[in-house]
């Protein structure tokens, strides 16, 4: 798979964005960070945070393990991959699925 490679790197970028929010004073990181992401997307590359949207069971682009036994009005809590497109020219497509945690907010 060509993008397998840029799909590994993207993913290790989130961790480290969802880390660093937990670090007080990371803000002069955020600089370079915003750098490397503008190159990814100029490359074709878009990612996507979906915390704390509204999940059901017709959503596609995620794979969600839901807490509890109620499967509606969900919302996700936790995202551990997030979406991943690749846009050539006005085609979008979903190289990785997001991968969430869902529960009753």
């Amino acid at each position: 798979m060509p993008h397998s490679n840029h799909l590994k790197i993207l993913n290790q970028f989130f961790e480290l964005e969802k880390k660093m929010q937990r670090i007080p004073d990371a803000s002069a990181l955020q600089r370079p960070l915003d750098r490397i992401r503008e190159t990814f997307e100029e490359m074709g590359y878009r990612t996507h945070n979906p915390l704390r949207e509204p999940y059901n069971e017709t959503r596609t682009d995620v794979e969600a393990s839901i807490v509890g036994n109620n499967t509606r009005d969900l919302v996700v809590t936790d995202v551990i991959k997030p979406i991943i497109y690749f846009k050539e020219g006005e085609r979008m497509t979903i190289l990785q699925k997001g991968i969430v945690i869902c529960q009753k907010p």
